[in-house]
This record gives structure tokens, sequence and C-alpha cells, in this order.
């Protein structure tokens, strides 16, 4: 079946990435709707039997203890590829959200799961290779550059090998005011034929032979515009898309004056976009808004009263969630949202 599907044939490696266990959204978790994506990202890896799985940073939200809930999503979801796929090794590849104590998961003697805490070379195939690289912050990577790395990497490699790079960091030029390190198009020299990123939100082929795997799930409205998905890369070197499902859409609705807050506009499109997708999770901005916050609080409220079931739905206002950027806890090492909006940082 997944042959036919995804016209892939057992073997070859799977790229995912960012999965962000324990996120969550105005105080409410999203670990539901994670662990959605992950059973779909689960099973479709077992029909796809690949001999490698390869996820590229940021299994969890916090970079302290995610807690019980999110620690066990992790390892079910690691463990049911390590187990049930005949033969495959699950590779991790820590990102600057992950705490480090997730690698606890791979001590199981059963498990096949391998938690790349340096940059190496891994043999994956014959005569092919996965360079892999973790999250590296400047102090980390010194006078070097990613691509300085992957190039050591790939030239400690037998002659005649192939390699395919995974790394959790940003590509060059994708994006704006990026002050971190990234990885540029010179790391495809040499035996390096593939580069799959993780670290920024967007599911994306950048060119022939950069790929960014993206987010299980949009984190932020900043994010609605992308979608899920995995990369399949056979034994010929061939990449396939692999779309996820069960991610939750995103819409902000705009208007051009705060008139919408006051002749019913405002709650007339809340209620016609909960009725045609129950799930939705929707931004409200309106210039001016923090001058009716109180309004649009009560016209939110009735909404998710009379239209929603209990917990169901999150619906936010901007000046709403600069409060709950401000409270909730931040990386030392943030990544720039791709769509630059204020507040938009993961």
């Amino acid at each position: 079946m997944a042959s036919k599907t995804f016209d892939c044939r057992p073997g070859g490696t799977l790229f995912t990435s960012d999965w962000h266990c324990g996120l969550s959204l105005k105080g409410k978790s999203r670990d539901e709707e994670i662990a959605e994506v992950l059973n779909d990202l689960t099973d479709k890896a077992v029909a796809l039997a690949p001999k490698s799985i390869v996820v590229a940073g940021d299994l969890s939200e916090s970079f302290r203890y995610p807690g019980s809930v999110p620690s066990k999503m992790i390892g079910r979801a690691l463990y049911k590829m390590a187990e049930e796929i005949p033969g495959a090794r699950v590779f991790v590849i820590p990102g600057n959200h992950d705490w480090d104590g997730l690698d606890l998961i791979a001590l199981s003697e059963k498990s096949n799961i391998h938690f790349i805490r340096r940059p190496a070379a891994i043999e994956i195939g014959e005569k092919t290779y996965l360079i892999a690289v973790p999250y590296m912050r400047k102090h980390n990577l010194g006078a070097k550059t990613y691509d300085d790395i992957i190039g050591e990497l790939a030239d400690s490699v037998p002659e005649g090998s192939r390699c395919v790079a995974a790394v959790h960091a940003a590509f060059e030029g994708t994006v704006p005011g990026l002050s971190e390190p990234a990885v540029t198009a010179q790391a495809l020299n040499g035996p390096v034929k593939k580069l799959f990123l993780g670290h920024i939100h967007m599911h994306k082929q950048l060119s022939p032979d950069v790929f960014y795997t993206g987010a299980l799930i949009r984190n932020t409205f900043g994010e609605e515009m992308e979608r899920s998905g995995m990369w399949y890369l056979d034994d010929n070197f061939r990449v396939t898309d692999i779309p996820l499902s069960g991610a939750r859409r995103m819409e902000t609705v705009s208007f051009e004056n705060s008139s919408a807050v006051m002749d019913g506009d405002l709650e007339g499109e809340l209620v016609a976009l909960i009725a045609n997708d129950p799930d939705i999770m929707i931004r409200i901005r309106i210039p001016g808004a923090s001058a009716f916050a109180e309004q649009i609080t009560e016209i939110v409220k009735r909404v998710e009263e009379e239209y929603s079931e209990p917990g169901r739905n999150v619906i936010v206002s901007d000046f709403a969630m600069a409060k709950t950027d401000r409270e909730k806890h931040t990386d030392p090492d943030p990544v720039l949202d791709i769509s630059g909006e204020p507040g938009a940082v993961k």
C-alpha cells in the first residue's frame, strides 16, 4: 500500500523534525493535536519501512524538562518506529529546544535509537553516509562554519561514498534578519548530494538538493500558510514528499477599523469560520483593538460558549497574544519566525 501511495520502495531514509511536544498557545496545550500528527507520521513511517529515520531536532518545546506527557509522546513515537520497522535505526539530532535528558529514551536495550550529540558521519547504507550536525551556537562553532564541519566529515568517509547531510540550522538567505550561523550551498560540494534542515518551520524544497523538513504543526499564526510533511530519500537519492495530516488550521481575521467590533462583523466572521472548521484556531487583527479589549473579550467568550465545544477552539487577539508572549518562557537562542511578525519568535 505504501509503495502505491507514495511510489516508494522499502529502504532509504525518512526525514522529519520540529515536533515541539509540550507546545501551548494562549495557555492551551497543543499535545492532542501533536499526538494526532505524530500518529500519522509513525503509521506512514512503518508503512514505508525505511532503513533509517532522521529526526532533525526540536522534538520537545522546552530545553528544560518538558514534562511527563511530552516526554512519553516523544518516546512512544521513537520506539514505534525503532521497533516496528524491521532493521530500522532512528537517529535524533538535537535542536536548540531539546532537553538534554531526552537521550534517556535510548537507554533501552531493545531500542535502536541513537542521539547524535556531536557532529558525526554515520554509515546508513552501502557507501552511503549520514552527516549529522546538531544545533550549534556561535561559541560552539568557533572560527568554523556549518559548511566547514559538513565538509570535514564528508572528507572523512571512504572514497566513492555518497553523503546526505541533516542539520538543525537555517539555510542562508531564507530567513530575513537571521543573526545566527546558517548553512550555505557550499555544503553541497564534494560527496554531499542532499541537504535536509530542521529549525525553520516551513516544509519546502529550496532547490533540487536542499530541503526544509518543517514543523509537525503550525506553532504560531506566522506559520498559518505552512503545511506539515516528511521527506523520503530512496537508495537512488530520489526525494519524495510525504504529507502529514492532523495539524489544525490557523487563520487571521483582519478588519480595517474597529467598527467591526460594534457592528457585528467580527462576531459573524468568527461564527462562520468555526461553522466551516470546528478545529480552526483564529487570530483577530484590528487596528486599535486594545481600546476595545473588553468588548472583544466578551465577543470571543460568547462565540466560544455558543458555537464551539468547550476548550476546543483557540481565539486570540493581537493584544492578548502580546501579553501571552511576554509571559511565556522563551529559549535563550530563539529562531526568527519566517513571517517576521513581532511576537512570533520560536
